[in-house]
């Protein structure tokens, strides 16, 4: 598991298999697991493991500190929100989005980041 001290959810079914692990996902509208897309995506939570099939159904955490992808340099502290253009991966928020946790560590483009994950989701101000 990637996520260290977090509290788990029972289980959703994955809108199709990942590669990844760690990844931040939103509810497709249907009752499924699907990665993040947009700033503006509510996210649910992260999906500590990959899914190897369409529908398997995947532990996903909601609260606590875990592991997950980071795009660009994100600095220890920044407050993040879904990424636009890497699916599931987080970015450092500015004036838009909804942020879904703060870095507690700094990381390159593309590294692990582990961050702790609001409770509930916030509007990113300046």
């Amino acid at each position: 598991m990637s996520s260290v001290n977090a509290f788990e959810f029972g289980k959703l079914p994955a809108l199709a298999a990942t590669t990844l692990r760690g990844i931040l996902v939103k509810d497709d509208g249907s009752g499924n697991l699907t990665p993040t897309t947009a700033i503006t995506d509510v996210a649910l939570g992260v999906l500590p493991e990959k899914a190897s099939v369409a529908g398997e159904r995947m532990n996903m955490v909601l609260a606590g500190v875990v592991k997950v992808r980071g795009q660009g340099v994100i600095t220890i502290f920044d407050h993040v929100v879904p990424s636009a253009s890497v699916n599931g991966a987080v970015v450092t928020a500015s004036t838009t989005g909804l942020r879904v946790g703060k870095a507690l560590n700094t990381s390159a483009d593309g590294d692990d980041l582990f961050i702790q994950l609001y409770d509930y989701k916030e509007i990113a101000t300046p």
